[in-house]
């Protein structure tokens, strides 16, 4: 009951302090930097006799938008009139990377591959991915599992386990070894160089930091695929809306800075703007 009260003591004062922080939009102050929600991971170690529950992110996603010039706001999952009084103050969203979305989301069983996030963080995630698509300017950029999630919100699907779908495959989408924190794990991705994540890029080849079993399958219908790896597998995908910033990438640009550092700056330059184009009367 303690460790309870304390979890929800914490979310109320996670959440207040960032409500305190962040102007609201139209007060902004066009030369601040922008402010750029990161979502959270959400963990339960089951293991700890006190089941401590925490929210997380790496630091690399943080480090890659003060980087390229926003400010981080961390987003802990919270019910969605709150989550609205946040995302409403933002200038961009960064939805990162996890474990597997529940394949009901999309109406398939689940793979026997498949490591299911906490049902907190998918939940909240799919609901941040919907307000994003329905927002039509704020820009966003999903990494990994975002991306995957903005295809879903958007009423794609994914290929849940890469290696039984591509059997004769010779592309690895991640280390066998497992995650590391220190050496990214890269493949050759391609990019189309007709498409505005072509443009950003100015190349046609990438190799891109990688660690993921699933991608993209069926295809929302507001989405385009813009990037393959060698073995046909989707990586990137971008709003058919040409105006606005959003896209999908299946690599780790935040494990990568300098080789991502066109896609990171593009983004807070379109957030920058964004937070401008708000603060008009």
């Amino acid at each position: 009951m303690q460790n309870k009260r304390l979890f929800s003591v914490l979310n109320s004062l996670v959440l207040a302090a960032t409500l305190y922080l962040v102007p609201p939009a139209f007060a902004a102050d066009s030369k601040a930097q922008p402010l750029i929600g990161i979502a959270m991971d959400y963990e339960e170690d089951k293991n700890d006799p006190k089941q401590i529950k925490t929210y997380e992110v790496y630091k690399t996603y943080v480090d890659a938008v003060s980087q390229a010039g926003g400010i981080p706001v961390l987003l802990p999952p919270v019910d969605d009139d709150k989550l609205k009084q946040v995302f409403d103050r933002l200038d961009g969203v960064v939805l990162v990377g996890g474990a597997d979305y529940p394949s009901s989301y999309y109406n398939q069983p689940k793979h026997e591959s498949a490591d299911e996030m906490h049902p907190i963080r998918a939940d909240f995630d799919l609901r941040l991915a919907k307000m994003a698509l329905q927002d039509k300017f704020k820009p966003v950029l999903g990494i990994c599992a975002g991306c995957q999630i903005l295809n879903i919100a958007g009423g794609g699907s994914l290929i849940q386990d890469i290696p039984s779908h591509v059997k004769e495959g010779k592309t690895l989408h991640r280390r066998p070894a497992g995650y590391s924190k220190t050496v990214p794990f890269k493949h050759t991705v391609k990019i189309d160089k007709e498409s505005r994540l072509g443009s950003i890029y100015g190349v046609e080849q990438l190799s891109v930091p990688t660690s993921h079993h699933q991608c993209v399958d069926k295809v929302a219908n507001n989405f385009t695929v813009v990037a393959h790896a060698e073995d046909g597998m989707v990586e990137a995908i971008e709003s058919n809306d040409q105006s606005r910033f959003l896209f999908g990438v299946q690599w780790h640009p935040e494990r990568d800075f300098e080789s991502n550092q066109k896609l990171w700056k593009t983004f807070i330059n379109k957030c920058s703007t964004y937070k401008i184009s708000q603060s008009q009367p």
